[in-house]
Formats: structure tokens, C-alpha cells, sequence
């Protein structure tokens, strides 16, 4: 007579996480996706797993839900909310449950629903770099130490739940800085756009959070602001103005974004086509804003541009200033 030995506690979760490590590298090309596409594709783009209208189940908080086995096919495991009402149904794994719970609670907290898109072909050809910036030039103020590298998300398609139309879009980010002054440069030209927009440079704290400062410049007329984005999607772009430095398209441009920890104070220079650092704009509480935690994240974030002709990014680094207050 043969006996079958159930598996232990800590066989079971050996072979689910296996099973969970196959469906990541099957889905993402292995168990972590990569930086860009924050939370990855949709698991199930083609609303496969759920029926028209629902069964009823909570389905505004991920959080609650759970992956449990169908009653009607044991084989086949189902995401339910708390209360046990069905979210979605048919998985062939608990793997693939859990992975479909994971996605929509990264969602939830913030992470990105765009889907990645192949890079484009590259824009025209910058112009020529010029000279490298002399000593003490590689920002408006002296620096200190080793500049932060940043790492780039997109080139990708943004969606807007505005229902306003796709944009084309590209980012670089910066996170956990922890100096209390700091600069945030980029070197970067503009190409082709399918509408006017802003070069962005953004500050605040956990990824769409605690909201943001965002400062900008136009792209057709160089308009220079500082801004807030208190809680996405609201914002206020153009709290202050400052001076219109000319439409920057296919023209070498050089922002720096600093931010002073103590005061709360923003300013925004540029370096346009090498004619030298120059203080724009600047404000202090602008908007009567104070994000509740460090402004910790730095992030460069482009839209509007046409296909095929991506915005040549430099270079984005942070640099932390060598002196205190100014």
C-alpha cells in the first residue's frame, strides 16, 4: 500500500515562490521588470479575467484582496475582496493571481499604468556641444562632492485620466537625495512637438506622494515659472514668472533647479546656447506649499514631443552646493 506525504509548510512556499519566479521572468524577462516600466504591463490587458460590470467585489482597494481556488473548478484560482466577492476569476496558478494583485496594488500606490513602448529612432542631430564649461561652471553655484547620476524612464506613452490625448513622453530621476541644498542640472534640446509644453523640472518627496514643486520652462516661448503640484493630478504651473528666454527648440539649453531645505526656497536658472548661468525666476513657500516629507526626488519629465524625435538628453545630475544658505 503506498502512502502520499503532504508537503511541509516550508516546501509549500519554496514551490510558490518558484511558481511566482516563473511568471516574472515569463512576463518581464526575468523576476525584477526593469526601472522603466515601474509597476510592468498589465497582466491581463484584455480584461480576460473579469466579467462586464463585475460580481459586486470590491475592486477600489487591492490591498484587501486575496487569491483563493475556485469552488466550481479547483484547478483554477480567482482574486476575491474581503468580503469573499470575486474581482477576477480563471487563472490557471496561484502564481498568476498573485501577480495580478500585485500589479493593481502597485497602481494603487502610485506606480505607473503607461506600458512601455520601443525607443524611438533617434531626433535630429543635436548641435555641436561647444567647449567643455570652464572650472565652477558646471552649475550656478559651487558645488561639492560628486554629482548624483540619474536613471531615465521612458521613452513611453502617457495616459491621461483627464481623457485628454496620449502625449509622448520621457523622464530622468533622481532619488534619495539627502542634502539639505542642492541643484538639479540638466543639459538637454528639444526637437519636434506635436504641441507646445514645458521642460519640467519637478522636486518633492515619495514618487507622487507628498506632491511636488514643479518649475518649468515653456518650449515655444522659453516662458520661465515656478509651480506646484500638490497632489496629482492638480497643478499650478505658473505661480511666479519669470522672463521668456525664446522658443528652445533645436537650441542647446542648460536648467538648474535649486532648492534650499531651511528657507523652502525654489529658484530656476538657465544656460541658454552658452550665453552663461542666469537666475530666472525664484520664490519662497511658493503657493503657500511645504510638501510633508523631504524633497527627496528629483525629476526631469518631458511631454508633447513628436514621434521620432525624442528630446537629446544630455546629461541630469544632482549636485549638492558646497556653501549654506544663500
Amino acid at each position: 500500500m503506498s502512502t502520499t506525504t503532504e508537503p511541509t509548510a516550508s516546501e509549500y512556499d519554496k514551490k510558490q515562490d518558484e511558481d511566482i519566479k516563473k511568471l516574472m521572468d515569463k512576463v518581464f524577462g526575468g523576476t525584477n521588470p526593469p526601472p522603466e516600466q515601474e509597476c510592468g504591463p498589465n497582466p491581463d490587458p484584455n480584461n480576460e479575467h473579469v466579467k462586464e460590470g463585475g460580481w459586486g467585489g470590491d475592486t477600489a482597494n487591492p490591498g484587501t484582496w486575496e487569491s483563493v481556488q475556485m469552488k466550481d473548478d479547483p484547478s483554477l484560482w480567482k482574486v476575491v475582496d474581503k468580503e469573499g466577492k470575486n474581482i477576477a476569476h480563471k487563472f490557471a496558478s496561484e502564481a498568476e493571481a498573485d501577480a495580478y494583485i500585485k500589479y493593481h496594488q502597485c497602481i494603487q500606490e502610485g506606480g505607473d499604468t503607461d506600458p512601455p513602448v520601443p525607443p524611438s529612432p533617434p531626433g535630429p542631430p543635436a548641435p555641436p556641444p561647444g567647449p567643455p564649461p570652464a572650472a565652477g561652471d558646471v552649475a550656478p553655484y559651487a558645488t561639492k562632492g560628486n554629482p548624483m547620476q540619474s536613471t531615465q524612464r521612458g521613452p513611453t506613452v502617457r495616459h491621461y485620466a483627464s481623457g485628454k490625448p496620449d502625449d509622448n513622453t520621457v523622464e530622468k530621476n533622481v532619488k534619495n537625495i539627502t542634502f539639505d541644498n542642492y541643484m538639479f542640472v540638466v543639459d538637454i534640446t528639444m526637437h519636434k512637438m506635436d504641441h507646445d509644453d514645458t521642460a519640467s523640472l519637478k522636486y518633492g518627496g515619495t514618487h507622487m506622494g507628498s506632491g511636488w514643486f514643479d518649475n518649468t520652462v515653456g518650449v515655444y516661448n522659453g516662458q520661465t515659472c515656478l509651480g506646484t503640484e500638490k497632489k496629482h493630478p492638480s497643478a499650478d504651473l505658473c505661480i511666479v514668472k519669470g522672463a521668456k528666454i525664446g522658443d528652445i527648440r533645436e537650441k542647446r539649453l542648460r536648467m538648474c533647479g535649486v532648492y534650499f531645505k531651511k528657507t523652502n526656497k525654489c529658484e530656476l536658472w538657465t544656460d541658454f546656447e552658452g550665453s552663461g548661468w542666469k537666475k530666472q525666476v525664484e520664490g519662497t513657500n511658493v503657493g503657500n506649499f511645504n510638501p510633508k516629507s523631504n524633497i527627496n526626488e528629483a525629476q526631469l519629465r518631458i511631454d508633447g514631443w513628436s514621434k521620432n524625435s525624442m528630446p537629446s538628453l544630455h546629461s541630469a545630475v544632482v549636485w549638492e552646493m558646497a556653501a549654506g544658505e544663500q
